[in-house]
C-alpha cells in the first residue's frame, strides 16, 4: 500500500474517532444517581425508595413547604476541561393535585445544592442540605402524566462549575409561587419507583458540548443500552468504511 493510501485511510480513522467522541460517552453512561424526598411533618423520615414528591399549602408556596426532593448525579464521565454547551434535566410527573391553587400559580423550582454530603439513605427534613441559588422555575402542569424539563442556561453554568470541581452535582426540587389556600402536591417517578420495564420515566440529565454532540446522558440505573444510538454508531462506521473502500478503489 502506498504512503498516500495509508495517509487517506488514517485520516478517515481519525475522523471517525473524532466524530464518535461524544457518542462513546453517551454509550458509557448510566452512572447511578441518588434521589429522595423529605417530609417536614415527619422530620426523621427518609423516602428514598418511593416516588419523588413536592408539596406546599398556602398562597406562599415557598413558606409552606411540607415536602421537597433532592437529586444527585456523578459527572465523572465528562472529560476534564470539557466545555458544556447545553444541558436539560427531565422529570416525569405521574400525579398532580392543585387543590384550589390559581392557574399558573404553583411553580416547580430547581435549586443548586452545594453541599453534596447528603445521602439518599439518610437524608431527612431535619438534616437535608440547604437549597442554594435558584436555577429555574416552571409552572406545575395542570394534569398528569406530564414531563417537566429544566434547560435554562443557569443549569448549564452550574453543571460546568461542578464538572470543573468535584464532579458531583446536587439539586433541590420544591414548590414556589402561589399555592392558594389548599394543598398542592406533585409526584414524580424516581430512580427506584417507576413503571416496570420503562426506564424512560426515570429522572435523566442530558449534557451536550457546544457542537450539540451528546457528551453523556445520565439516566438513573438504566440497564438498557441506547439502541438508537448504537444503530447510529454502526451506521456511521459503515459509512466511513464504505468511503475508505471507494477511495482505495479509485487510487488503485
Amino acid at each position: 500500500m502506498s504512503a498516500r493510501k495509508r495517509l487517506v485511510i488514517a485520516s478517515l480513522v481519525l475522523g471517525l474517532f473524532a466524530s464518535l467522541g461524544g457518542l462513546v460517552f453517551a454509550l458509557a453512561s448510566g452512572l447511578p444517581s441518588e434521589d429522595a424526598s423529605v417530609y417536614s411533618m415527619n422530620p426523621g423520615l427518609t423516602q428514598n425508595t418511593d416516588k419523588l414528591r413536592v408539596e406546599a399549602g398556602t398562597p406562599n408556596c415557598a413558606a409552606s413547604r411540607t415536602r421537597w426532593s433532592y437529586l444527585k448525579w456523578n459527572l465523572a464521565d465528562i472529560p476534564a476541561g470539557q466545555v458544556i454547551g447545553s444541558a436539560a434535566m427531565t422529570l416525569t410527573v405521574d400525579l398532580v393535585n392543585l387543590g384550589v391553587a390559581p392557574p399558573g400559580g404553583p411553580q416547580m423550582t430547581l435549586y443548586q445544592v452545594i453541599d453534596d454530603s447528603w445521602s439518599e439513605s439518610s437524608v431527612t427534613a431535619a438534616n437535608g442540605s440547604a437549597m442554594g441559588t435558584l436555577i429555574q422555575s416552571i409552572a406545575v402542569p395542570p394534569t398528569a402524566p406530564a414531563t417537566i424539563t429544566f434547560d435554562d442556561a443557569s443549569l448549564t453554568n452550574y453543571l460546568q462549575q461542578q464538572a470543573d470541581g468535584d464532579n458531583v452535582a446536587s439539586f433541590g426540587l420544591a414548590l414556589t409561587g402561589n399555592c392558594g389556600e389548599g394543598t398542592v402536591l406533585v409526584r414524580m417517578h424516581s430512580k427506584d419507583q417507576t413503571v416496570v420495564g420503562n426506564y424512560a420515566f426515570r429522572p435523566y440529565l442530558m449534557i451536550t458540548n457546544p457542537n450539540a454532540v451528546t457528551l453523556t446522558t445520565f439516566r438513573s440505573s438504566d440497564p438498557a443500552l441506547n439502541w438508537p444510538l448504537v444503530a447510529g454508531v454502526i451506521a456511521l462506521v459503515g459509512l466511513v468504511a464504505a468511503g475508505a473502500l471507494l477511495l482505495r478503489r479509485r487510487m488503485a
